[in-house]
C-alpha cells in the first residue's frame, strides 16, 4: 500500500510553473539518467561555437512548440537572439501550435514544404512523421554537434526510440516513468470528515463518493474531466486511439498483442465507472462537457484520476488554490510513450540541420538559455529568490505560460520556493522503483495498415468517451464496439503489430 502524499498550506504561485516540477530539475550540466543534477553553469563560448562565429553564415531558426500562442513571444525572441547570435550566428522565430491541432496541422506544414528547423514532438507525433520521411535522422548530428545532449539524455533513450533502425528525436530529459493516481480535494475531505487514506484503487473509491453525495447532494464527487475515473494498467502499441497493446499489471508475459476492450481489466473498470455514473457521482453530460477554466478552483469536486509524478501535488495545489493530495493507484511504469514523452526533432524542411542541432545542444547545456524559454525574462516574468530559486511574477502566467518540458534539458530548470529539499531523491526513487512495460523499446511502423488505422480511429472517436465516462452501458455496447473494430480492420492491424513485435523481440 502506498503512503498518502499531501502538501499542507498554500504554496506560492511560483510553483504553478513547477509544472516545472513535474519533471523539472535543479540546474545542472552533467546529469545522469535519474536526473541527478551536477554543477549549475553555462558552457564556455568555445563549447557553444562562439569561437567559430565567423565561419557560420547568419541563419534564422524556425521553432515550433505546442500550446497557445504567448503574448510575450517577441520579447523572448529578442532576448534569445541577443544571446545566441554571438555564439552560433543564428536568430530564432518562435511559433506555437495549440495541442489539440498539432497532430493535424504539423504534417500539413511539413508536406507543404514549410520551413521548420526544430519541432517539439511526442511519440505519437514523431513516429508517423519519421516513418513518412519527414524528419532528419539525428544520430550523426548528435555526434557532431550534440555532445551535451548525449550526456544529459536518459542513457537508454537512443536504444528505445529507434524508428526503422534510426533515431529521429532528441530527448528533453525528465522522468522516465508515469503513474496514475487519484487526487483529492483536501479541504472538502476535512469539511465533511471523510477519510480517503485507504482509497488506492478505482473500486475502493465508492465509500468516499457515497459519503460526500449524502452530505452535499449538489456536488458531483468525481471531477468532470473526460478521464473521469477511468484506469486500466494497459500499455498501447501506439496510443489510446488505437486500443491495442498489453496489460502491465499483472505484467503480460506471453508476448501477445491484445485489444484493450477484450481484456478482463477493461470490462471490470467499465462496470465500476458505469455504476458510479448511475449512482450520480458523475455529471450526466461528462462525455461532452467543456469544463470552464476556473471550475477546478471552485472546488466542487472530491476526486479524479490524473497522471502523477513526484511533487505533483505542488502543481495541483497552486493551480487549484487549495490543498490537493493524492494516492497512487499503481507503481510507476516505464512505457515507450513515457520514454518518448518529450523530444525535439529536426524536420527535413530545415535548411540547416547542423545549426538546428547546435541550438538543441545549447538547450541541453546552457542554464540561462533553457530558463529563458521556461520562465521568461528575469525582472519581467520572474524574480530570483536565490541563485537557483525563482518566484513567478504576474506576467509569468499572463504573458509567458509555456510547457516547460519542451525546451531541452528539464533538469536545468530553476527551482521554485515550493520545491522540497529531497526533490531529486524523490525522482530517483520514482524512476528506480518503476516497472518496465514489455512494449518498451518497440516502435511500430503503421505504414502497412494506414487505412485500417484511420478507420479504427474513427470508431474510437465515436465510442471511447461514452464508454470510459460511464455514459453508456458496457454490457450492452461493448460487444457492438468490438464488432465495429473488427469491421474496421482490427484483426489485420493487430496481426501486423504482432509480426513487427515478434521480429523486434527476436532481434533483442
Amino acid at each position: 500500500m502506498f503512503l498518502r502524499n499531501k502538501k499542507r498550506g498554500l504554496i506560492s504561485l511560483a510553483a504553478i510553473l513547477l509544472l516545472t516540477v513535474v519533471l523539472s530539475a535543479c540546474g545542472g550540466k552533467n546529469n545522469n539518467e535519474n536526473g541527478q543534477p551536477g554543477a549549475s553553469s553555462s558552457p564556455s563560448p568555445e563549447a557553444t561555437g562562439e569561437a567559430a562565429e565567423n565561419q557560420l553564415k547568419p541563419y534564422e531558426l524556425v521553432l515550433y512548440f505546442f500550446g497557445d500562442p504567448q503574448k510575450d513571444t517577441e520579447l523572448i525572441e529578442q532576448k534569445v537572439n541577443e544571446y545566441i547570435q554571438p555564439k552560433i550566428n543564428a536568430t530564432v522565430k518562435i511559433n506555437f501550435v495549440p495541442w489539440a491541432e498539432a497532430e493535424q496541422k504539423v504534417p500539413v506544414f511539413l508536406a507543404s514544404g514549410q520551413k521548420i528547423d526544430v519541432l517539439f514532438a511526442q511519440a505519437k507525433h514523431m513516429v508517423p512523421l519519421a516513418s513518412k520521411g519527414a524528419l532528419n535522422p539525428v544520430n550523426e548530428l548528435l555526434e557532431k554537434h550534440g555532445q551535451d545532449a548525449l550526456k544529459s539524455m536518459y542513457s537508454k533513450f537512443l536504444d528505445l526510440s529507434k524508428v526503422n533502425g534510426q533515431n529521429y528525436g532528441v530527448q528533453n530529459p525528465k522522468e522516465i516513468a508515469s503513474q496514475w493516481v487519484l487526487r483529492f480535494n483536501e479541504p472538502l475531505l476535512k469539511q465533511h470528515g471523510i477519510d480517503a487514506s485507504g482509497v488506492t484503487s478505482i473500486a475502493s473509491a465508492e465509500p468516499v463518493l457515497k459519503q460526500l453525495k449524502e452530505k452535499d447532494s449538489t456536488i458531483y464527487p468525481i471531477e468532470p474531466t473526460q478521464q473521469s475515473l477511468w484506469y486500466v494498467p494497459f500499455d498501447y502499441v501506439m496510443n489510446e486511439n488505437i486500443p491495442f497493446g498489453m496489460v502491465y499489471e499483472p505484467m503480460a508475459t506471453d508476448g501477445k498483442i491484445v485489444s484493450l476492450w477484450e481484456t478482463q481489466q477493461a470490462k471490470q473498470a467499465l462496470e465500476t465507472v458505469r455504476a458510479y455514473y448511475k449512482a450520480g457521482y458523475i455529471r450526466p453530460d461528462v462525455a461532452t462537457y467543456a469544463r470552464p477554466e476556473n471550475e477546478e478552483q471552485a472546488g466542487k469536486w472530491l476526486t479524479g484520476i490524473s497522471g502523477g509524478i513526484p511533487t505533483a501535488e505542488v502543481i495541483w495545489t497552486n493551480r487549484a488554490g487549495f490543498d490537493v493530495g493524492y494516492n497512487p493507484v499503481e507503481k510507476p511504469i516505464v512505457t515507450t510513450n513515457s520514454v518518448m514523452g518529450s523530444m525535439l526533432t529536426i524536420p527535413k524542411t530545415s535548411e540547416d540541420p547542423e545549426r538546428a542541432m547546435m541550438f538543441i545542444n545549447m538547450l541541453h547545456a546552457d542554464v540561462y538559455l533553457h530558463n529563458l524559454f521556461v520562465y521568461g525574462v528575469e525582472g519581467v516574468h520572474y524574480e530570483k529568490v536565490s541563485d537557483n530559486v525563482v518566484k513567478d511574477l504576474p506576467a509569468r502566467k499572463e504573458r509567458w505560460n509555456t510547457g516547460w518540458f519542451q525546451f531541452g534539458n528539464g533538469f536545468l530548470n530553476y527551482l521554485t520556493e515550493a520545491d522540497p529539499a529531497d526533490k531529486w531523491e524523490q525522482f530517483k526513487k520514482f524512476n528506480d522503483e518503476a516497472q518496465v512495460s514489455p512494449l518498451v523499446g518497440f516502435v511500430f511502423d503503421p505504414a502497412p495498415v494506414q487505412a485500417e488505422i484511420a478507420a479504427i480511429q474513427n470508431v474510437t472517436a465515436e465510442v471511447r468517451l461514452p464508454l470510459i465516462t460511464g455514459s453508456i452501458d458496457p454490457e450492452q455496447f461493448l460487444p457492438k464496439v468490438n464488432e465495429k473494430l473488427k469491421a474496421a480492420g482490427s484483426e489485420k492491424v493487430m496481426a501486423e503489430m504482432q509480426k513487427q513485435y515478434d521480429a523486434w523481440k527476436a532481434a533483442q
